[in-house]
Order: C-alpha cells, then sequence, then structure tokens
C-alpha cells in the first residue's frame, strides 16, 4: 500500500473508533509520512484509548523527534509516562509541555492531576484542580476529585462546598455518598444529613453498598437518638413568636398547589387574599389557621408578591409541601431534626441539589429560628435535642452558619468564663476536687461541650486550658499532685480538636505520675523512717514526718531548739542491773521527755501472763527489746527531726552567729573550747581539722593534727548529739 492509502485507511477505521485495528495502519502512515503530526497524533491516542501506555511513550518519543516543538504530544507523553509510573520523566514532559502550551491548558491541568494523584501530591493536586475551576472547564468528576482531595486534607468544608458543585452538575451515588462520609466525620457531625445523603444515593442506585452499609451503621445510633430526644421535648418556641421568621403563601393564603412550577389562576390567588384579609378584620388581626397568630394587615396585603415570582414560588412551594420542614420554620417544632427514611425530605433534598439558589433563599430564616431553640436548648442542658439539633443544618450556607450559633457561643463562652474565674481561684486557694466537679456536673459537661461542632473549637479549647490550668496550680502551688491528677483526668474527658492542648495532656500526665511515684516511694520510705509506739502503758509516742507526738503533745521539725537522747547503764558486780533510756526534744514552748527504765527480770515474767494480741509497752518488755526499740526511735529522730533543725542551725552559723552546744562554743569558722582544769587552753579548731566520735554514751570533738579534744555527754547536754552531723556538713 501506498502511504496515502496506509493513511485512507487508517483515518477510516479511526473514525469508526477501530483504534485497536487502526494502530499498525497508522503507526505505517506516520513512519512513511513522519511530517504529519497528525498521523502521530492518532496513534499516540489510538494507543491510549487500548490502554497500551508503553507503546503510546514509544510512538510519542518518536513523534517528538520529528515535531519537537509540538505541545500537544508533550502533554500526551507527560500523561502516558504517569500511567507507567515513570513520575520523573513524567514531570519532565509535563513541564516541557508547559512552557509551550501555558499555565492555563485545560488537559494540561486534567493531565497534571492525575500526575500528582500517583505521587500522592494532595496540595499540588487540589491546585490543579482549583485551576480547572478557574478556567471554567471543571465537570462533576473534577469537582468530586477535588471534595475528595480537600476530605483527606480533613478541610471538610471545602470538601462539602465541592461535593455539592458536584452534585449540582451531576447527581451520582458514588459523590453523594462523600458527601455523607463528610457530613459523618466527628469534626462535623451531621448524622440526619449524612444518612440523608446515603438515602438519595441509593435512591439514585438501588443496591448502592457502601451507602446501605453507612446507612444502616447511623440507623443504629440515631433512632434510638430520635426517640430519646422526643421524650424530652419541651416546647422551646412561645406561641407569640411563631411564623416570626417565616411565614409561607401557600399556607396563609390556603392555597393548594398541584405542583409549584405552574403559574396560579390570579382569582384563586384574589379571592385567597380576600378571606384572609376579611379574617385579619374580624379576628382583631389573628389569622384562626395560622395557630392565632396576629398577621399585620400591610404584610398580609403584599403576602401574595412571592407567588407571582416563579422561582420564588418554586421555593416555597417546596417548603409547603414539606410539612416538618415548614413546621420547624414556622412553629419552632423538631420532627424536621429525627431520623426517617422520607421520601418527600428526599424530594426536597433533590430540588435542593438541583436549586443552589434554593439554601440561599432558607438559609437565613432556618439559621434564626434554629439559633433561638438550639440557645434555649443549651439553657435547659437538653443533651439528647442539642445532639439531634447539630445533626442537621444542611438547609444553612456557610455565610450563615454564625447566625445559627450566635446564642449558643454566648452561652458557652459564659460557661468558659466561668472555668477561668475558678482556675484564677485555684491560684491563691487550694479547692477541693468536688467544687470543680460540682461546676462540671451543673453544666453537663463534659457531655455538652463534646456535642459541639468545630465552631466552638476555640471555646472548647479554651476551657480545657483553664481546666488545665486549676490543675497546674494544684501541683505548683499547693503541692497537692494526687488532686492535681483527679483535675487532668477530668480534661481528658473533653474531646479536645487542639493538638498542642493534647500534647500538652500527656507530656503533663506523665510529670504527675513522676511525681505521684517519687511521692509513693518518699511515703514509703518515710513510713519505714517512722516510729509508732507505746512507751508506758499510758504514754504513746509517734515519729513521722516533721513531727513528734508524745502523751498527746507535739513538737514540729521546724520549731526544735534542743534535743538529746542517750541510754544509762547501771552495772553491780559487773552484771547489767538497769537500763535507762532518755529522749527530750524541746521547742520554745514545749518540753517533752520520754524516759523509761528496765530493772531485773520482772517484766518477762509478767509477759508470760498476758493475753493473746494484747499490747506490751517498751518499758514492759525485755532489754534486748527495749533497745531495739530506742535504736528505732533514734533512727526516726535522725530521719524526720533532724535534718530541719540542723538546717536552723547551719543558717543561724552561716549569718555570722555563734552557737554554745555543752563546753563548745559553734561558727561559721569553726568550733571553740578549752581545756586544763588550773592551766587552761582555749582551742580555735577550723572544720577542715575537727573529728567527731560517739563512745560510752560521750560526745568527743577533737582535732585531726592536735591532741585537743573535749567530751560531753550526749544523755544530758543538750544538742551534743547533733555536732557530728553538723561537723559533716560544714566540712561539705
Amino acid at each position: 500500500m501506498t502511504p496515502q492509502q496506509l493513511k485512507d485507511t487508517a483515518n477510516k477505521l479511526y473514525k469508526e473508533s477501530n483504534f485497536a485495528e487502526a494502530i499498525p495502519f497508522l503507526k505505517s502512515a506516520a513512519e512513511a509520512l513522519p511530517k504529519e503530526e497528525a498521523l502521530w497524533q492518532q496513534l499516540a491516542y489510538a494507543c491510549t484509548i487500548t490502554k497500551q501506555h508503553q507503546q503510546a511513550v514509544d510512538y510519542l518519543k518518536q513523534a517528538i523527534r520529528h515535531h519537537p516543538g509540538s505541545g500537544w504530544l508533550w502533554r500526551l507523553l507527560g500523561n502516558q509516562l504517569t500511567a507507567t509510573d515513570s513520575l520523573t520523566a513524567a514531570e519532565k514532559a509535563l513541564s516541557h509541555a508547559e512552557t509551550i502550551l501555558g499555565h492555563n491548558d485545560n488537559w494540561l491541568c486534567r493531565y497534571y492531576v492525575d500526575f500528582y494523584i500517583k505521587q500522592a501530591n494532595i496540595p499540588k493536586q487540589i491546585e490543579a484542580l482549583e485551576r480547572l475551576v478557574a478556567l471554567g472547564t471543571a465537570n462533576a468528576g473534577d469537582l468530586n476529585n477535588l471534595g475528595i482531595a480537600y476530605f483527606r486534607q480533613k478541610n471538610f468544608g471545602k470538601a462539602i462546598e465541592y461535593y455539592r458543585l458536584s452534585i449540582h452538575n451531576n447527581p451520582t451515588a458514588a459523590t453523594l455518598h462523600n458527601l455523607g462520609l463528610v457530613y459523618g466525620e466527628n469534626e462535623i457531625s451531621q448524622d440526619v444529613d449524612a444518612a440523608d445523603a446515603y438515602l438519595q444515593a441509593i435512591a439514585i442506585e438501588p443496591k448502592y453498598q457502601p451507602s446501605e452499609l453507612g446507612l444502616q451503621k447511623l440507623a443504629l445510633k440515631l433512632i434510638p437518638l430520635s426517640k430519646k430526644a422526643k421524650e424530652t421535648i419541651n416546647p422551646l418556641i412561645r406561641p407569640d413568636e411563631a411564623y416570626q421568621y417565616y411565614l409561607n403563601p401557600f399556607e396563609a393564603l390556603q392555597i393548594e398547589p398541584v405542583d409549584g412550577d405552574s403559574e396560579l389562576d390570579i382569582k384563586i390567588i384574589q379571592r385567597a387574599k380576600k378571606k384572609l384579609l376579611q379574617e385579619i378584620d374580624l379576628n382583631d388581626g389573628k389569622v384562626s389557621w395560622l395557630n392565632d397568630f396576629h398577621l399585620d394587615r400591610s404584610k398580609a396585603i403584599n403576602i401574595d408578591e412571592d407567588l407571582h415570582h416563579p422561582t420564588k414560588r418554586l421555593f416555597h412551594y417546596n417548603i409547603f409541601r414539606n410539612t416538618q420542614l415548614l413546621r420547624f420554620l414556622t412553629l419552632g417544632e423538631l420532627d424536621h431534626f429525627f431520623y426517617r427514611n422520607d421520601p418527600v425530605i428526599i424530594e426536597t433534598l433533590k430540588f435542593l441539589n438541583r436549586e443552589p439558589d434554593f439554601r440561599r433563599f432558607i438559609s437565613k430564616p432556618f439559621a434564626r429560628q434554629y439559633n433561638t431553640i438550639l440557645g434555649r436548648a443549651i439553657d435547659k442542658r437538653i443533651l439528647p435535642l442539642i445532639e439531634v439539633l447539630f445533626d442537621g443544618r444542611r438547609w444553612v450556607t456557610p455565610e450563615d452558619d454564625d447566625l445559627c450559633f450566635e446564642a449558643a457561643y454566648k452561652r458557652i463562652n459564659d460557661i468558659v468564663e466561668d472555668m477561668e474565674s475558678i482556675a484564677n481561684e485555684g491560684t491563691t486557694t487550694k479547692l477541693p476536687s468536688g467544687r470543680v466537679q460540682e461546676f462540671l456536673s451543673k453544666n453537663s459537661l463534659p457531655h455538652l461541650f463534646n456535642l459541639l461542632p468545630t465552631h466552638f473549637a476555640s471555646a472548647q479549647r479554651d476551657f480545657t486550658v483553664h481546666l488545665r490550668s486549676l490543675a497546674i496550680s494544684t501541683f505548683n502551688v499547693h503541692g497537692d499532685a494526687r488532686l492535681s491528677k483527679v483535675i487532668l483526668i477530668l480534661c481528658k474527658g473533653f474531646t479536645t480538636r487542639s493538638v498542642e492542648i493534647a500534647a500538652k495532656l500527656a507530656e503533663d500526665f506523665k510529670a504527675i505520675d513522676r511525681m505521684l511515684d517519687e511521692e509513693k516511694r518518699q511515703a514509703e520510705e518515710d513510713a519505714k523512717n517512722s516510729f509508732d509506739g507505746w512507751v508506758h502503758k499510758h504514754g504513746r509516742l509517734s515519729i513521722t514526718k516533721n513531727l513528734i507526738t508524745y502523751a498527746g503533745d507535739s513538737i514540729q521539725a521546724q520549731d526544735v531548739e534542743n534535743i538529746r537522747w542517750g541510754i544509762s547503764i547501771q552495772r553491780v558486780n559487773g552484771i547489767q542491773s538497769r537500763h535507762d533510756f532518755s529522749l527530750v526534744v524541746q521547742s520554745t514552748s514545749k518540753y517533752l521527755v520520754i524516759e523509761w527504765g528496765k530493772a531485773g527480770l520482772i517484766s518477762g515474767v509478767r509477759g508470760l501472763f498476758r493475753k493473746a494480741g494484747e499490747i506490751i509497752p517498751i518499758d514492759e518488755q525485755s532489754s534486748e527489746e527495749q533497745g531495739t526499740h530506742f535504736q528505732k526511735i533514734i533512727a526516726a529522730i535522725i530521719h524526720n527531726l533532724l535534718p530541719s533543725f540542723i538546717s536552723k542551725i547551719i543558717d543561724r552559723l552561716n549569718s555570722g552567729a555563734q552557737v554554745s552546744i555543752g563546753l563548745c562554743i559553734l561558727s561559721r569558722n569553726g568550733i571553740a573550747f578549752s581545756t586544763g582544769l588550773i592551766f587552761r587552753k582555749h582551742h580555735n579548731l577550723p572544720w577542715s581539722d575537727i573529728g567527731t566520735q560517739m563512745q560510752n554514751g560521750e560526745v568527743y570533738v577533737f582535732s585531726h593534727s592536735s591532741k585537743a579534744s573535749i567530751s560531753m555527754p550526749a544523755m544530758s547536754t543538750d544538742n551534743a548529739v547533733i555536732i557530728p552531723f553538723i561537723c559533716s556538713l560544714m566540712n561539705k
């Protein structure tokens, strides 16, 4: 065949869409007539249609060698390289095509979308799709893809916007299902709207499984919730507030239209208006069929104006035929918000999809009525109703969203301010956990706040911040780690959408748990080093953290001024005949003397006649047992009382004061004392030269460098027993 014959055969098959058969003829024709770009384009496109992507790439590269300036060939090459996952080469080809065709070429934008989908680059995918929207060439599929991209970015407002646009252009089951998925997200939480989207999807494509499954899941929640909400409903709109935001002319004139498209007979409207005006005149301005609503005559005269406007008449008609929607707008009845599979609702929603202006028409009256009812439901803390109300707001434009929540914003912000006041009070006063829990319970928290949609994210964040602040003050200012954790646990009950606050709470819990572990360890250590027991039958001794209590009198560690202890052992004929144990703790106002003695075997014999379980006072136990108890008492004194007492003395020394203990005078520089009975010698020993020792009831202070030393009876010399501790600390 000649080149022309090849070309004619190829063109005939191509025009008949016999692409697979056309490919070999197109290949031969293009190779025979390489300067005819159209043949190369048809060859590459035929391979693309028959999904022979690698073949298409090979032919396109061959074509570009003959036509390097063809933006069309470079553009398709980038697309086919994307299809073969050669993304680096695809990006270069698309970029080269862009230099030839420009930034706003429709098909180049589409090929970039495919490329960015393969690259999983959602921001760039959105950028390319938004360019198609700006060019005015985006179709329903493009708008759906844009909704999907925004959904994956969790920009749910934008996702809803583009799903709605896609549905307006071409309502498909898949796009309606996608819209339902967005409505069902926790951050949007419009479950009734989600269910209605699924119902619309099923109406278009019966047995559409994704929506059937989504609807089944939602029904398990919505049916019981609707039932519970119905049981809690009290009238939230007063009779005198009816029709304040919307009055339907079909209802007011008692006209029953066959459909909204048909133009109404002018005579029917005139008769109806005459009857309405007569009702107003005869009934003191009230209209009996409007629940005795007081209708202004001037408003009644113009009530029929919208009925002569084709679009507005259609809008009023679709509201009128949807009784539950009408009753909400006019009387504040709430059946509209309860889940049900109602064909009338589906028809109204289909109309809404076809006529975006209908949402703008109904938005403000719906939002104002919604605002009134939601605010009062929050006042009364009717939680099931609040949840139901949040589930169904699809009639409102984004511009009017804030109008829905004006009253709710005020009430929620008042609660946040009250929490802030409590947190501020907690910086100076330790508040009991019951105070916070009572406040939460009174305001139905955290349940109320967890129902709030994203519009209240800042209030939810601020509330959690204040509650967390109270927990921090409870620990940092008042030192109560356990109560702080209780308050932090209350924070956990709130669903915070702030990643930053969630991270801070997690760190707070870790810090508090570390503190509680340390507190537990310290408590165990304190318990181990405390003492509690009966010294005498009527004298109980307790030594705990920073406190000693004996026979009902107590001294705090910080108030101790003098302390001494010791054991006296008497021997007769070299045999121990008596042990005397003594501990004296003195403050400026109290003097605790804990003493007991033991002689012979009498108490040991007494022990033989005691009842099982009877407490034996220390002074009636054996010498060995008494000695063991005394060691425990002194260990408890050293652990609980001495640190504070010694710290107080060292502070005095460091401030330049002198402290007398027995025959020694302690100063910041060391210890001074005198020795010798006749020839007195004065010694000033620096702390670094001082050694101490306790032996046979005596406390010895001596010099490491000389023979100078002095001793004091530990049992009778105030504070002699603490000199070794002071010496050790002053040397450090």
